[in-house]
C-alpha cells in the first residue's frame, strides 16, 4: 500500500496566503478606523446640538439675532483713516513710551519731561487732522460687519487711546472739556458685545479717571458734574454688561468651533501648542468642544438669571474656576484639558473683580468730582466706606480691601488703591 504523497511546495503558499488574509484584514480595519475617526472629526453633530440648546435658552447663535446692525460706510472709512494715523511707523505710532502711563499722572506731581517735549514735537497739523477725525465719528459703537466670530474686526488701538489721554493731560484749560469728552466719545466706540472690547473700554475709561483727577482743578463745578454722571452712566449695571459680553461669546464659539484652525489663523488668535499639532489638536476640540459649549451655557444663563447681583456672579465664578490637574491626567480628559486651555472659566472671576473694580472706581471718581462722601466698599464685607490713604496727616487716595474681603490697611497688593490728591506712598529716602 502506497503512503499518501505530501506536497511540500504549497504548504509556504497556504501560510504566504493566510499572512495575506491577516494583512489584508488588519488593512481594512485600520481603514475603517481612521476613516470613522476622520468622519467623527468632520462631523458637527455636537455643534448642532448645542445650537439647539443656546437657542432653546433664550441666546442668539447668530450675530443678526444679536441684532447687530453695520455702521454706515462713511463712519467706516473715518474710522480706517484715523486708524493709518496711529498705524505702525505712521506718524502718530510710537511718540512716547504708552507703557509708562501707569507711572505718571498722579495728582500733584509733575509730568514727565520725556513726554512733554515728545508731545511738544508732534506735528499741529497731524494732530488737528486726529482730533478732527475723532469728532467726525461721533459717538457709538463701530461696527465693520454684522457677523460676530474671533475674525470679526474689533475696534481698538491703545496707540489712539494714549495719544487721546496724552492730550488730555496736556492740553490748556481752556481745551481740557472738549478733549476730555473726546475720551468718552472713544470710549463708547468699542463694540459691547465683544469681551475684548469690553476689556479696551475698561482702559480707556481708567485712564480718563486718571486725566480728571489730575486736571480736576482746572474744571468748573458743572464740568465736573458732567463728568462724573458720564462715569456712572457708562459704568453702570456691571452685571447686565457681564451678561452681554457672555451671550456673545457663545455666538463666537459656535463658529470658532466649526474650523478652529481658520478661525484662528484669520483672527490672528493664539492658541496653546498642543492645539496646533496635526491631527491631535483636531482631536482635542472634537473630543472637548461639547462639553465645554455647556459650561459656557450654563455659565451664561448663570449671569442672565442674576445680572442683578454682582456680589453672587463674582462668587459663583470662583466656585466654576476649573481645578488645575496634572498634565497627564489632564491628556486622558480631552474636554478638561481644553477646558483648561481655552476656557473663559479659568479667568471668569478676574474679569468679574475687574468689572467691579472699575465701577467701584467710577463711583469713588465721581464722588471726588462733586465733593461727595466716598461710596461703601463694594468688597468689604462690613458694608464700611473705601478708607483714605494719608502721607504725613493728608489723604493722598483711597483703597478697597478688595476681592479677598480682608482689611491690609491699603499698604498691600492685595488692597485696590487709587491715587486722589498726591501720590500713594510716601518718597523713598
Amino acid at each position: 500500500m502506497n503512503e499518501p504523497t505530501t506536497d511540500t511546495a504549497t504548504e509556504p503558499k497556504k501560510r504566504r496566503s493566510g499572512w495575506w488574509f491577516l494583512a489584508k484584514l488588519s488593512l481594512g480595519l485600520l481603514v475603517l478606523v481612521v476613516g470613522t475617526l476622520l468622519f467623527w472629526i468632520r462631523s458637527d453633530g455636537d455643534l448642532r446640538t448645542a445650537r439647539e440648546r443656546v437657542a432653546a435658552a433664550g441666546f442668539p447663535t447668530t450675530g443678526a439675532e444679536m441684532g447687530r446692525k453695520k455702521s454706515d460706510e462713511a463712519r467706516i472709512a473715518a474710522w480706517l483713516r484715523l486708524e493709518a494715523s496711529f498705524a505702525y511707523k505712521a506718524p502718530l505710532a510710537s511718540y512716547f513710551d504708552v507703557g509708562q502711563l501707569n507711572k505718571f499722572a498722579t495728582p500733584g506731581t509733575a509730568l514727565p519731561e520725556a513726554l512733554v517735549t515728545a508731545f511738544g514735537a508732534l506735528s499741529p497739523a497731524t494732530v488737528a487732522d486726529a482730533l478732527a477725525l475723532i469728532d467726525e465719528l461721533g459717538d457709538g459703537p463701530l461696527v465693520s460687519e454684522v457677523a460676530f466670530s474671533v475674525t470679526t474686526r474689533i475696534y481698538g488701538n491703545s496707540r489712539l487711546a494714549s495719544f487721546a489721554i496724552h492730550h488730555a493731560l496736556l492740553c490748556p484749560a481752556s481745551e481740557l472739556p472738549t478733549t476730555l469728552r473726546r475720551l468718552l466719545r472713544i470710549s463708547t466706540w468699542y463694540d459691547p458685545d465683544s469681551l475684548y472690547s469690553g476689556q479696551s473700554r475698561a482702559y480707556v475709561l481708567s485712564r480718563l479717571m486718571q486725566a480728571l483727577l489730575y486736571r480736576r482743578a482746572d474744571l468748573a463745578r458743572e464740568q465736573r458734574e458732567h463728568f462724573a454722571s458720564q462715569l456712572h452712566e457708562l459704568t453702570a449695571d456691571p452685571g447686565h454688561f457681564l451678561a452681554r459680553t457672555q451671550a456673545a461669546n457663545l455666538v463666537m464659539d459656535l463658529d470658532f468651533y466649526l474650523d478652529p484652525d481658520d478661525r484662528s489663523r484669520r483672527g490672528g488668535r493664539m492658541m496653546p501648542k498642543v492645539l496646533e499639532w496635526p491631527l491631535v489638536g483636531l482631536l482635542l476640540y472634537r473630543a472637548g468642544r461639547g462639553p465645554l459649549m455647556q459650561q459656557e451655557l450654563d455659565w451664561a444663563i448663570f449671569l442672565r438669571d442674576h445680572r442683578d447681583d454682582l456680589r453672587a456672579i463674582i462668587a459663583d465664578a470662583r466656585r466654576r474656576q476649573p481645578m488645575y490637574k496634572d498634565d497627564w491626567t489632564l491628556l486622558l480628559d480631552p474636554s478638561m484639558l481644553l477646558t483648561h486651555m481655552t476656557s473663559r472659566m479659568c479667568y471668569a472671576s478676574n474679569w468679574c473683580e475687574s468689572v467691579a473694580k472699575t465701577r467701584l472706581r467710577a463711583e469713588l471718581v465721581a464722588a471726588v468730582l462733586r465733593d461727595e462722601p466716598w461710596p461703601v466698599d463694594w468688597f468689604d464685607p462690613t458694608g464700611a466706606k473705601l478708607r483714605p490713604i494719608t502721607i504725613d496727616g493728608k489723604v493722598t487716595g483711597a483703597y478697597s480691601v478688595g476681592p479677598d474681603g480682608v482689611d491690609d490697611g491699603g499698604t498691600s497688593n492685595k488692597d485696590v488703591r487709587w491715587a486722589l490728591f498726591g501720590p500713594l506712598d510716601p518718597p523713598k529716602p
